[in-house]
């Protein structure tokens, strides 16, 4: 039990941190002007015979190896301890030289895994073929549906900007912020916080995922340093309630008393009707008492939560 209740503690605390606060720069952008890609060869070393064996690169990857890569030395990419990886980044479409960006790496030869390697110092390039940026750093990992590079990494803040851009074109009175797709936050708290630190409002909802922004006189002439202000103003994201089951059993250890919409539901041989009063304990506790199994117990509290009948995050422990 002391296992269990230690376990729910855990899981809670880190939904909850995962509703937690954020910075504005890390759920929007800002429209106006493109940001800038930018692309470069590098290797990631000690990786402890998780890396490339230096004979499978295809004649395209040599190709840019060669462009891109030039400084690379090739003895290096026949150990089993490095693994030659394409970086990308994008360069803010607002930015000065000395900002730190992040770096994704994805491995192009065969090489295992490149977690916790380290990227030596990489070249990075626009697409004038002019070298904007320099990553370098220890690799951490990176989740991506990207299903042609299964071996990939990220350096949070391991790029540096080294070289200006050709100026962009900009409104110099007003600028849009558009939002990610972001669970449990909305344009308006975002607006609500640009308007709190500003103390003036500044801030406009356009629409469910845009935001308005009048730089202030203040700024006019300081694009730059108005927009650093604006990514790290922090929001709360809005909370939702929580529900942890076990899924063996379906014990509720956490929200039971959350409450089930009115509903009248068919599935195989039950028939399930749901009162505006009912929780979620309830539906469970009645489910159990009619022989339903705890798997179909459970695809049920999944599919209510799908339609709105259960509004509540549901986590399953196994």
């Amino acid at each position: 039990m002391k296992k269990a209740l230690v376990l729910l503690i855990i899981t809670i605390f880190l939904i909850t941190i995962s509703f937690g606060i954020v910075r504005i720069k890390d759920i929007a952008t800002f429209r106006g002007a493109r940001d800038n890609q930018l692309f470069g060869m590098g290797i990631v070393v000690g990786l402890n015979g998780m890396g490339d064996d230096g004979y499978s690169y295809s004649p395209t990857i040599l190709n840019m190896l060669e462009k891109y890569g030039s400084s690379i030395p090739k003895d290096d990419l026949k150990s089993t301890n490095t693994a030659l990886v394409m970086v990308l980044a994008d360069i803010p479409a607002y930015y000065k030289v000395g900002m730190k960006i992040d770096v994704y790496l994805y491995a192009v030869g065969n090489a295992k895994n490149i977690e916790n390697g380290f990227l030596l110092s990489t070249d990075l390039y626009g697409a004038d073929n002019i070298i904007y940026a320099k990553a370098e750093g220890q690799v951490l990992s990176f989740n991506t549906e990207n299903s042609r590079f299964n071996v990939n990494g990220k350096i949070q803040n391991g790029g540096t900007i080294i070289k200006d851009f050709p100026k962009v074109d900009f409104n110099p009175d007003t600028l849009t912020i558009t939002l990610k797709p972001v669970e449990f936050l909305d344009t308006i708290a975002v607006s609500d916080a640009i308007n709190k630190k500003f103390d003036e409002n500044i801030a406009e909802v356009y629409d469910k995922e845009a935001i308005k922004l009048k730089i202030p006189e203040v700024f006019k002439n300081d694009l730059i340093g108005f927009l650093s202000v604006i990514e790290e103003i922090e929001v709360i994201p809005s909370q939702v309630p929580i529900i942890v089951i076990k899924k063996n059993n379906l014990e509720i250890l956490y929200g039971g008393l959350e409450k089930v919409k009115a509903i009248t539901y068919m599935t195989g041989n039950y028939e399930i009707n749901v009162s505006n009063n009912s929780t979620v304990l309830d539906l469970v506790n009645a489910l159990k008492k009619v022989g339903m199994s705890t798997e179909n117990i459970l695809d049920v509290l999944l599919y209510f939560n799908s339609l709105g009948v259960i509004d509540a995050k549901i986590v399953v422990l196994e």
